[in-house]
């Protein structure tokens, strides 16, 4: 891993006018200080510099490919449990960050990999993974974890969510909230049947993040074609044999205050 230069900042941001506004502000302040602007992010960049909302922060994370330097965000979008700051806090920040009076939260994103007839690939998520068939087309995945079958599951789909992602898609599918600090993973269903023929899990099921879940298409899903949803991003896989999600061994780096508290940040933007 190459050094970090500590004056080096990577500026990513939507394209709303209130943005655009912090942008400039940022860049007036830093630019005081000293600091370098760079056009592109490469591993020496000192700091990322994330404007906008949770989907901003989302693509950049794609877009840098899961960068490793520290990262800031400031909130001009709406929920922004990534965003640590607001566009009036940036001065303050700045003290703070030369300072060095700040924490770093790791938050571990999950990898999945889908093995198919034509070869294997490689998909990453910082809130989830979802596995369903394409357009209205029902799933049937056998689902293991650490080996042990679980369940075969028929239904729209499931869902495999971090903790930061439990308060994403997982929560609006009725899934558990899982506070960082606890390392887990869920598999949350997407309109599971129950028939006669058909009986599958409607809640959440929670694991820990070091064991290792497989789906295997089975029955109807065997040789069809699934979508895959990561964060957001949507592929196609034909003749998908298996897929395997593990967390990921590459962190992302969150600059937050000392006085940061999760529970805080839950109840003022969730509950």
């Amino acid at each position: 891993m190459k050094k970090l230069d500590r004056k080096k900042i990577y500026i990513y941001q939507n394209d709303v006018p209130k943005s655009y506004e912090a942008r400039q502000q940022f860049t007036d302040e830093v630019t005081k200080r000293g600091y370098t602007i760079v056009d592109s992010y490469d591993e020496t960049v000192g700091l990322i510099t994330c404007i906008g909302g949770d989907g901003t922060f989302l693509r950049l994370v794609h877009a840098c490919d899961f960068p490793t330097s520290p990262i800031i965000g400031i909130n001009t979008g709406h929920l922004g449990f990534f965003q640590e700051i607001l566009p009036e806090d940036i001065s303050g920040f700045l003290d703070s960050y030369e300072k060095q009076e700040y924490t770093m939260q790791s938050i571990w994103p999950i990898d999945a990999i889908i093995d198919t007839v034509n070869g294997t690939y490689q998909l990453r998520g910082v809130n989830e993974i979802v596995i369903r068939g394409p357009h209205t087309h029902l799933t049937h995945l056998g689902i293991e974890i650490d080996g042990s079958l679980v369940q075969e599951f028929y239904g729209d789909g499931l869902l495999v969510s971090t903790s930061m992602g439990s308060t994403a898609y997982n929560y609006a599918l009725g899934g558990a909230i899982i506070p960082p600090q606890l390392d887990a993973l869920q598999i949350t269903p997407i309109a599971p049947s129950n028939t006669n023929a058909y009986r599958c899990f409607r809640s959440s099921i929670l694991y820990p993040a070091n064991m290792t879940m497989r789906m295997t298409p089975i029955k109807r899903s065997c040789g069809d074609t699934l979508e895959i949803i990561v964060d957001g991003f949507d592929y196609l896989y034909e003749e998908v044999q298996k897929i395997t999600i593990n967390r990921s061994g590459a962190g992302l780096h969150l600059v937050r205050f000392h006085d940061y508290n999760y529970w805080t940040k839950l109840k003022s933007k969730l509950l």
